[in-house]
């Protein structure tokens, strides 16, 4: 049995709350593993750098003349700044279409600072200001590269869709497993968490050629356009700015996964109740803990400090290996 990994709650001097989380570490060493590998997992969207993998390595990207800010959209999470429609809102011009191609849906911007700001000034809600519009918008680039139909790119028999599950596939070196709909409509997959911390291992095993040009763009992207991954106050964006090597990505749920191209590491983590502070402080702990992120780095995330509607501190979120 290996051993489990809790992230506690505390308030008043005792623990209020426990949450366990599963992860799995994969190196050329093997695996490292806490609670259950083989626990099926929707990767939900830490799994974008996988989906945005064809866009990149088919050439269509270059052929595009798709920017390391367009890159890192496709692979984000955003909140829906400003910043963040209107530089998908861009890019969908440059292919000549507008918002109106996108399939994800529309909703008020994850940012709440930014939708105020939008209700305020009388700002139109479109598919822009959702959180995987720039996903979205790298589907559609490579349909319409490859000379695709858009319509429909969502859809599971959609080319686009196929050419992310054979890349999956590939990487996984497994079938995916059940299928789910995503929050923005398109395939999500349950595979072993095991399995998914080799797929982001397998992708540091790209040395040359098409696929480490794509892995090496799209992880760059990730620490130099860190804004647009996931925007203000968020996680994925404060850590990738302070990586040296990889990325690491959030997904609903409470979902990491992450590749570390230098140190050859692959990770995939999930908290077990889906609680998005269990999952990053957990992250918190491991990326330190692994030495791929800087101990010093963001002491205000770990451990995670609670506190009441005046500002004082309660509490905090944080990990207590049993």
């Amino acid at each position: 049995m290996n051993p489990t990994l809790n992230v506690e709650v505390t308030r008043g001097g005792m623990v209020e709350s426990t949450h366990c989380v599963h992860i799995v570490v994969a190196s050329k060493d093997g695996l490292e593993v806490w609670g259950d590998p083989a626990r099926l997992t929707f990767p939900r969207s830490a799994a974008k750098i996988l989906q945005a993998l064809p866009m990149v390595e088919s050439g269509a990207a270059a052929r595009l003349g798709l920017t390391s800010t367009q890159l890192a959209l496709s692979c984000a999470s955003h909140g829906g700044e400003a910043r963040h429609a209107s530089a998908v809102g861009a890019w969908l011009g440059q292919l000549g279409l507008n918002h109106e191609c996108l399939e994800c849906g529309q909703h008020w911007p994850m940012y709440e600072p930014a939708g105020r700001e939008m209700a305020a000034a009388g700002t139109p809600l479109s598919a822009l200001y959702n959180n995987c519009s720039g996903k979205h918008a790298g589907f559609v680039s490579l349909a319409r590269d490859q000379g695709w139909d858009i319509a429909d790119y969502i859809q599971p028999e959609h080319r686009v869709q196929q050419a992310i599950r054979a890349t999956s596939e590939e990487l996984l070196e497994a079938k995916l497993g059940p299928m789910g709909i995503d929050g923005c409509g398109i395939p999500t997959h349950a595979n072993r968490l095991d399995d998914l911390a080799l797929a982001f291992y397998r992708l540091t095993q790209a040395k040359s050629g098409a696929r480490h040009g794509a892995v090496s763009a799209l992880v760059s992207a990730h620490q130099s356009d860190a804004f647009m991954i996931g925007g203000s106050g968020r996680l994925c964006t404060q850590v990738n700015e302070k990586l040296r090597d990889g990325m690491v990505k959030f997904g609903a749920e409470g979902v990491y996964c992450a590749t570390f191209p230098h140190a050859e590491i692959g990770i995939a983590l999930k908290a077990e109740d889906g609680t998005v502070r269990a999952a990053e402080v957990a992250l918190m702990w491991l990326l330190k803990r692994l030495g791929l992120l800087d101990p010093g780095a963001l002491p205000e995330r770990l451990p995670e400090l609670l506190k009441n509607r005046a500002g004082v501190t309660v509490g905090e979120v944080r990990v207590s290996a049993a």
